[in-house]
């Protein structure tokens, strides 16, 4: 056996910025940091001699020699060679020098070369563009995969955001980056994923959003002051580029801002004012380029068939654009689910999809073992905490189609408009495809077990991450939390939910949502094939919900009981329902 550590990337490489996440064997990917930010810049410069320098520092050399640098050398991926000011480079080795920065920067984090790296492209590049792609790869890694950008991003929803593709589903990979934007439809198909359509437009992405934020100060200040708006349209002295520059990097941050609050201010250079910026007439600028992307994305689903996809999910820094996901629920009549922090998902997605995933059906029961019957999915939360005036009636909310999360307690919050759905804890579900998994042939061997129960459940549990589907102003919003509580299951049939106030959080139309749940939860457990039900439920503590900081709603924590379904993988369990997803770690201590 090799005593070599394995230290893996999975690399997003851009057409504005690339993104790194690093796994090293037996820790979770994390992304590499680039200068303070996941976002490392593509850019390339490259000095009189040839040299290439790479991302920040490629953007500060352009500002006394624009004509060395290329933004974006993705986009010349169909010419041999770059034209760098003086030098010439070949387009792989400018691909190779980027490359080449991620991987020196992932060396330094992990102590050791990276043995292997997962590089991803777009859906529709094809076998020319791919060879170079690899090529390039070639020259700095020993292992190099490719994997399409939506297989990757699907890789992360299943396995990160807790989501299933049952058998034969399809959902839409809604991909809006700094520069290009890709829409693909990826079936989940017996042997993996399969790109069943897609379409990009390479000239639509967050950039044009920019741009028509400066435009909409242009209509005012090239008017108000020609002479000096001239000089930030097209600057002559290197202080007129670092201005416009400051202008452009000014109307990227008030896009972003406004994709958290309403309003903000955007300092104009040389004209030296604050330009008021409302989220109104950051809609109005944006609605021509999502339109764009609305097209296509009709293209594809249509082109795709099938009916109604299962999940529409977006990806790319740029789809955090409030308008984006109201458009897309108009035009598929699916909600869309905007995931975590989406600029990374490709990136981490990588790292899944080469591995494999579950959207493959399982290898049947093994002998003794039984699954849930028909591959049905119960959904079974011991869920609660609400907040008064309003009770809480046990009733699922709307989800995709097709995608496994949590069926929860409905709170309505009539003073916020806020529909939430509320979880506090889980006694373990199963999400099945087609009989379901088998529990292992030999579980963890834990003495004096009840009659009844499971001995793979039996033990301490930590709750590595959580995922909750929650309502918030009529749309499904995925909550993420880590680390937020113990579960044990103890021998003697009894069990304990103890939360320890780490937040579930989540970003909803520019504000900040956090989940709070501090207490425990204890009873009684039992299972029979595959089934898990809770008695007794005492619940204690409380549970809050915080909006921007503020605590919007709290009250008791409450619970009810339930039968679940779960998976047992070793020292894994996993938990799956209709409107939620979590993955647990066995901690190794004695119920």
């Amino acid at each position: 056996m090799s005593d070599v550590t394995a230290v893996r990337l999975g690399i997003d490489l851009g057409t504005s910025h690339t993104v790194a996440m690093l796994a090293v064997e037996g820790r979770p990917p994390t992304p590499l940091i680039f200068d303070g930010s996941p976002l490392l810049p593509s850019g390339v410069w490259a000095d009189p001699s040839g040299r290439l320098i790479v991302g920040r520092d490629a953007l500060h050399a352009a500002q006394t020699d624009p004509a060395g640098f290329e933004p974006h050398p993705k986009r010349h991926i169909d010419e041999e060679t770059m034209l760098l000011g003086a030098a010439q480079p070949a387009t792989e080795a400018v691909i190779a020098a980027v490359l080449g920065h991620v991987a020196a920067e992932a060396r330094r984090v992990a102590g050791r070369p990276v043995t292997a790296v997962v590089l991803t492209h777009p859906a529709a590049w094809a076998a020319r563009r791919r060879q170079r792609l690899e090529s390039a790869a070639r020259t700095v890694f020993p292992e190099v995969t490719l994997v399409p950008e939506p297989i990757a991003a699907a890789g992360y929803v299943v396995h990160r955001a807790a989501a299933r593709i049952p058998p034969g589903g399809r959902v839409v990979i809604y991909d809006f980056g700094a520069g290009t934007f890709d829409v693909s439809v990826v079936q989940a198909a017996p042997h993996g994923p399969r790109v069943v359509a897609s379409e990009g437009l390479d000239d639509t992405g967050g950039t044009d959003v920019d741009a028509a934020v400066v435009e909409l100060l242009a209509r005012t200040y090239a008017r108000r002051d020609p002479a000096a708006w001239q000089r930030l349209a097209a600057p002559v002295t290197r202080a007129d580029r670092r201005a416009r520059r400051t202008l452009w990097e000014g109307a990227r941050t008030a896009k972003e801002v406004l994709s958290r609050t309403t309003s903000t201010v955007l300092h104009v250079p040389i004209v030296d004012e604050e330009a008021p910026l409302g989220r109104e007439q950051l809609d109005q600028a944006a609605r021509p380029i999502l339109e764009r992307t609305l097209v296509a994305t009709r293209r594809v689903v249509a082109g795709a068939g099938g009916g109604a996809p299962a999940g529409v999910f977006l990806v790319g820094g740029a789809s955090r654009v409030p308008l984006a996901a109201s458009l897309l629920f108009q035009t598929l009549g699916v909600r869309p689910t905007l995931l975590d922090q989406p600029e990374l998902v490709v990136a981490e997605g990588a790292l899944y999809a080469a591995a494999g995933g579950p959207w493959a059906p399982p290898p049947p029961p093994a002998p003794g073992t039984a699954g849930p019957p028909g591959g049905r999915v119960p959904a079974a939360p011991v869920s609660g905490g609400t907040a008064p005036p309003v009770s809480a009636p046990s009733a699922p909310a709307a989800g995709g189609a097709g995608l496994s999360r949590q069926r929860a307690v409905t709170v309505t919050v009539a003073a916020t408009g806020v529909l939430l759905v509320v979880l506090v804890a889980s006694l373990g579900v199963h999400a099945a495809v087609r009989g379901g998994w088998p529990l292992p042939a030999d579980p963890s061997p834990t003495p004096s077990i009840s009659p009844g129960l499971d001995p793979c459940v039996v033990g301490v549990w930590k709750q590595r991450k959580y995922v909750i589907e929650n309502t918030i102003d009529g749309v499904p919003t995925d909550f993420t939390g880590y680390d937020t509580g113990i579960d044990t299951y103890r021998a003697d049939g009894t069990y304990e939910v103890v939360y320890t106030g780490s937040p579930f959080r989540a970003t909803v139309l520019g504000d900040r949502w956090e989940h709070i749940v501090d207490g425990r939860i204890t009873g009684h457990y039992r299972t029979a094939d595959g089934e898990l039900t809770a008695s007794g439920t005492v619940a204690t503590g409380t549970s809050r919900l915080l909006v921007n900081g503020e605590v919007d709603t709290s009250g008791s924590l409450t619970a009810s009981a339930d039968p679940s379904r779960y998976e047992c993988r070793g020292d894994t369990l996993l938990i799956h329902g209709e409107f939620y997803g979590a993955e647990l770690i066995r901690t190794g201590e004695t119920p």
